[in-house]
């Protein structure tokens, strides 16, 4: 059987299609393109309303035998089956039977497979440079906006040990990239009666030569182990990294959504990173939420004027159907959009200042990725765009910084 596999959406995502991938492969079935493929596999994503009608329309136009997977799929599984008559539907906890999924579709049976199964015992190759170990699943939050909540709902932990074991055997293969990823690391153990904060205690032990991105951590765990922000700083093998959504400027509107944290407990969780250092600070930013008024708008644009994150992901809101704030008053669109072209203005002259910091400065770079000829990270996360080829992935190399933009800093390699 030949498989063509599509990926949408976050990290966690990926992680999945690299699971469904060596299933397949170890069952000798064979990976190919779009057009040679006998069985098509779409892993979707719905945080977004706009990346769930990209999805929709491309689901319209495939005629070949299709499997549908990924959180669209499991939240809304009647909207796939209207615009993919023919397609067989799995959900994002029940992966490990994609091979017999794939038959199915094969076979044009049209079976819905939504029933949950452990994915942590899965035999996963790393063979790239960089890798992805999923540390959990699910959340213990109820944000009101939250369509992943809806597909993953409940928090269920990878166990310490197997994700020690698995950045060793990352090491061993030669990886030089670990992203420990979830729907929010900051819950990462909590059903378990463990911890970020002690999974990360143990790696640093390890002394990995890797580099360890850690994912995504919403501001309500953080704030309760701040210890999480030290051992990060201060182990060489952790990016000085933090992606920590704020979401919203105003309290008013951080209660609407749910988020169990305040303005000012944000702003000491930055503070604390920061402490006269340099890291690297990730934020999300929702314009437009249910009941945002002009001054609580403005409440937020204060705040990422204030956060100076190197990279804001601003959101245009959407109401996702299911979900609590689909139900609220909502804003305008025509407001939404001038709200967001304002704050995107904002938070793109923040991130290319935070990039022209670099320039002129020299330092180490790992290269992982080819993009506009080849990319690489500094030990700050800092992509670094540099003149090479695919044969230069996985090498560390000095280079000199000689620009910045808004996405990217530009480098050349050092002679010294």
């Amino acid at each position: 059987m030949q498989f063509y596999i599509e990926t949408y959406g976050c990290t966690l995502n990926k992680h999945d299609s690299e699971i469904m991938r060596e299933i397949l492969l170890k069952s000798g079935n064979v990976e190919s393109s779009e057009r040679e493929a006998d069985v098509i596999i779409i892993n979707t994503c719905g945080v977004k309303d706009a990346t769930e009608k990209r999805i929709i329309e491309r689901l319209k136009g495939i005629r070949k035998p299709l499997v549908v997977g990924g959180c669209v799929a499991t939240a809304d599984a009647k909207l796939v089956r209207r615009f993919a008559p023919h397609a067989t539907i799995m959900g994002t906890r029940a992966i490990r039977g994609i091979e017999n999924i794939a038959k199915d579709a094969l076979e044009r049976k049209r079976g819905v497979y939504l029933s949950a199964g452990d994915k942590e015992d899965i035999s996963y190759n790393f063979t790239k440079p960089i890798g992805i170990i999923a540390i959990s699943e699910g959340c213990t939050s109820a944000c009101t906006y939250c369509f992943t909540k809806l597909a993953r709902p409940t928090l269920k932990s990878m166990r310490t040990g197997e994700v020690l074991r698995r950045i060793k055997m990352a090491e061993e293969n030669g990886v030089r990239e670990i992203q420990l990823t979830s729907q929010d690391s900051g819950a990462y153990g909590l059903e378990r009666g463990t911890n970020l904060k002690n999974l990360l205690m143990q790696i640093a032990e390890m002394q990995p030569s890797l580099k360890i991105r850690v994912g995504m951590m919403n501001p309500k765990h953080l704030k309760d182990q701040m210890e999480v922000i030290d051992i990060i700083m201060e182990n060489e093998c952790f990016y000085k990294f933090f992606h920590i959504p704020a979401q919203s400027g105003s309290d008013k509107i951080l209660k609407a959504m749910r988020r169990e944290n305040s303005v000012d407990e944000y702003l000491e969780i930055v503070r604390e990173i920061r402490k006269n250092r340099y890291a690297n600070i990730m934020n999300d930013i929702i314009v437009g939420f249910p009941g945002e008024s002009e001054d609580e708008f403005e409440e937020s644009v204060a705040l990422v004027k204030a956060v100076e994150a190197d990279t804001t992901n601003v959101s245009k809101f959407s109401a996702r159907p299911g979900t609590e704030a689909a139900f609220m008053e909502q804003v305008d669109r025509k407001v939404i959009k001038e709200r967001s072209k304002v704050m995107s203005e904002v938070c793109d002259g923040i991130s290319l200042e935070r990039n022209r910091m670099w320039v002129g400065k020299e330092c180490e770079i790992t290269l992982l990725e080819r993009m506009r000829g080849i990319a690489g990270r500094n030990d700050y996360y800092k992509q670094v765009i540099v003149r090479g080829n695919a044969r230069d992935l996985g090498k560390r190399i000095k280079v000199k910084l000689v620009d910045a933009g808004v996405a990217y800093i530009k480098g050349e390699r050092s002679s010294n």
